[in-house]
């Protein structure tokens, strides 16, 4: 008893000795046990006692073995927090990195981190699946110029590291050394320091300032184009697409009938058209609309023609072999109106064009009723000298339409119920170019007929200045791109047809989101988003963004409590304020926008007006980061510098064409030599010049 014996048995062997001790060993034989009388005496409650006195629970399993901890586990009880800031997750960005960061690489981080993307080259991303949150902030007006003046204003602590030291830390613990501006290997992401450095500034926006990175934006220097944004951020490539990222062939065709984009009653409701009476199956509908066709003057009693059509699906012909059109009678049309007395638009020129060939139908004049106060020379081609002599009417002209529109008849063109309002015509069977191309942000807004021949058709229209647009041509271009859409399938010319939305995609991999933007996010990009808020203002972006973030906590519980996996927003009062777009002005006093907004570009810009402005935008990203939780990545990204002197010389570009055919070379008001082209392609490589930050909180 005396002596100590150590045995090493397998679990197996030691637990049938174990069971054997029980039954026949002595109380002598039981001291021979592992934990023996010598080390640890039992005590009463189920705890030893050490050769010290020291009493510990040591509870035993069900047969009676003592338990006892591993290292690790211990390790683990001792470091809790510890290894809880290890799965804290971080990013590193490389300095070897050797390409350009765009908008689509910060776009595929987020993606990343939620959903299927791969992991980005340019960063690395610690414990990616750690992040709780995602929430990208679109900030345009706040060029580098005005943030770096921002950050050069912030007050920091004496001593304490800047983030222009000329060795700093990544926000993940790494260290990259580089030049005084801690600048990797490219030209395009010059800084990154941590937000432990940036902790010890007073300045509470010091984790903004210290992890700026350069990103380009998207455009064509050599065309002198500069691309959306907006669109880079919000579409991302189709898994399958992702799949043949080595192929050209990223866009499949898919050959539609013609009758597949005939828009139904809800689509022309939408798009505000006048409705034919035979689209409507309920006799309710089709009161309900009658009434409100005779409040707006759009009845028969102020001249409106219906054609003569009693179905609600064009008749196709029996003998039609034509995949694309079936046999029914396609007319592209286009009109040219003028303003009268009564303030309308009335008809004053109809040109109708047969499908697929372009064969002239109709091509007329025509003359109002009333005395015209406005020819609208430069869109509309219309003169008194042209007018003078004119005898047909708008009624002659309906009559003709009532002969050629039949059962089997479809209208093509473009913002059609502009045309069929001075018209005053309706026919159930119409096919809109600014419908089936839709603008991105979708209706009310469109894309005009001259960008999406030139975008699609490879084509330029309406180019006669100041003798005005040609209908008949336009009708063309209006043919065309519906052939081309038939050829192409139902996903060309959309947001589809360059990639899938990022809120779908989201979608398809169980996330959830938000999209807080100016008017009806619902609307283009955001339709797919789970939940969407429309703001006036950019402090209801920011009301919005909280909401998106923490959910409706307190009141109408649209969006769940603890809010959205991934949130989109847009802060829009700087570049409103410095004219870069119109847009809303009540947000703002009269006086502060017509001292800061400049047409001539940031250098006749108001300084301390345009620091207030800036100020206000910075506060309100501080308040978007405050509110966010921890394990949250913040992406805020500034989309493009300014584009107004690039819109400036593409203008003067454009007219001078126009004269060149024209006029000769002393004649022309603008002349376009080697200089003014590279001011365009510097000012487009300018506008191209964004910047990004990404960072956890």
């Amino acid at each position: 008893m005396g002596s100590k014996r150590k045995h090493h048995y397998s679990s197996s062997r030691r637990r049938e000795s174990y069971h054997h001790d029980r039954h026949t060993s002595s109380a002598g034989d039981h001291k021979r046990r592992r934990l023996s009388s010598d080390t640890k005496d039992p005590v009463s409650d189920g705890s030893t006692k050490d050769n010290d006195g020291h009493v510990s629970q040591q509870p035993d399993d069900e047969d009676g073995w003592t338990k006892v901890s591993s290292k690790s586990s211990k390790r683990d009880k001792k470091g809790g927090q510890s290894r809880e800031r290890d799965d804290y997750p971080a990013l590193r960005t490389y300095q070897n990195y050797q390409s350009e960061i765009r908008l689509k690489d910060i776009r595929d981080l987020g993606l990343y981190v939620l959903a299927d993307e791969v992991a980005p080259k340019w960063t690395a991303v610690a414990n990616s699946r750690s992040v709780r949150k995602v929430v990208v902030v679109m900030v345009p007006g706040l060029d580098e110029r005005l943030l770096r003046r921002a950050e050069k204003t912030a007050p920091t602590k004496r001593g304490s590291k800047s983030p222009n030291d000329e060795k700093a830390t990544t926000n993940n613990g790494h260290t990259s050394n580089g030049d005084s501006n801690t600048r990797l290997k490219t030209d395009v992401a010059r800084h990154l320091v941590s937000q432990a450095a940036a902790s010890e500034s007073d300045d509470p926006r010091a984790w903004l300032f210290g992890n700026v990175v350069h990103v380009k934006a998207p455009g064509d220097t050599k065309m002198s184009r500069v691309h959306s944004p907006l669109q880079a951020m919000l579409l991302s490539q189709e898994s399958d697409q992702k799949q043949n990222r080595n192929s050209n062939n990223t866009f499949t065709a898919d050959r539609t009938p013609i009758t597949e984009f005939v828009h139904d009653a809800d689509e022309l409701r939408e798009a505000e058209f006048p409705i034919h009476p035979s689209l409507f199956t309920a006799e309710v509908d089709a009161d309900l609309e009658a009434a409100r066709r005779s409040k707006t003057g759009q009845s028969s009693k102020d001249g409106w023609v219906d054609t003569k059509v009693s179905i609600s699906q064009p008749k196709i012909s029996a003998d039609g072999v034509d995949p694309i059109s079936k046999g029914l009678s396609i007319y592209s049309l286009d009109c040219e109106m003028v303003q009268t007395s009564d303030n309308a638009t009335s008809l004053a020129r109809i040109s109708l064009i047969r499908y697929p060939t372009g064969t002239v139908v109709i091509d007329k004049l025509v003359k109002p009723k009333l005395p015209i106060t406005n020819y609208f020379t430069q869109y509309s081609g219309m003169t008194p000298e042209k007018l003078e002599n004119v005898t047909t009417s708008l009624e002659d002209i309906q009559q003709d339409l009532l002969e050629i529109l039949t059962p089997s008849s479809v209208l093509l063109g473009h913002s059609l119920d502009s045309d069929l309002n001075a018209l005053k015509l309706t026919h159930p069977f119409v096919i809109d170019t600014s419908i089936i191309y839709p603008h991105p942000r979708g209706l009310p807004l469109r894309s005009s007929l001259k960008y999406l021949a030139n975008k699609y058709l490879k084509r330029e229209i309406q180019t006669g200045g100041a003798n005005g647009h040609n209908s008949v041509e336009d009708a063309q271009a209006v043919l065309d791109l519906v052939k081309l859409k038939c050829e192409k399938g139902p996903k060309w010319g959309t947001i589809e047809a360059n990639g899938e939305p990022i809120f779908r995609r989201l979608k398809r991999n169980g996330r959830t989101s938000a999209m807080v933007d100016y008017g009806t996010p619902e609307r283009g990009f955001g339709k797919d988003a789970t939940h969407t808020i429309g703001c006036q203002n950019d402090d209801e972006i920011v009301k919005g963004i909280t909401r998106a973030v923490k959910g409706d906590n307190y009141f109408d519980f649209e969006i769940p409590a603890g809010g959205v996996d991934y949130v989109w927003g847009r802060l829009r009062a700087l570049e409103y304020a410095r004219g870069w777009i119109s847009g809303p002005t009540s947000q703002f006093p009269e006086e502060r926008q017509k001292d800061v907004a400049s047409t001539n570009g940031a250098e006749d810009e108001d300084q301390g007006k345009l620091d207030a402005i800036t100020n206000e935008t910075m506060d309100r990203i501080q308040q978007i980061y405050d509110t966010l939780p921890e394990k949250s990545l913040l992406v805020l990204f500034s989309g493009t510098a300014d584009v107004r002197p690039v819109m400036r010389l593409q203008a003067q570009q454009q007219q001078y064409r126009k004269e060149f055919k024209v006029k000769k070379w002393d004649d022309l008001t603008i002349k376009w030599t080697d200089t003014e082209e590279q001011a365009l392609k510097k000012a487009c490589e300018d506008a191209r010049k964004g910047w990004a930050v990404c960072t956890i909180k």
